[in-house]
């Protein structure tokens, strides 16, 4: 939950950034990055505890 409240947070700070009629392409571009970056490291932490396991974990 408090990773949703930081990339609304995060998003709402990239606008103030940008002029208004940068916005609309921004935006868009942002969420696609921070989503990809979610997916990339959800699947690589599932990677790692396949080759390693879980008692390999610190």
């Amino acid at each position: 939950m408090g990773g949703n409240f930081g990339v609304i947070g995060a998003s709402a700070m990239v606008l103030e950034c940008h002029r208004r009629e940068k916005k609309a392409r921004v935006q868009p571009f942002n969420d696609f990055a921070v989503s990809g970056t979610m997916t990339v490291g959800s699947f690589l932490s599932g990677g790692l505890l396949s080759c390693f396991g879980w008692s390999r974990r610190c």
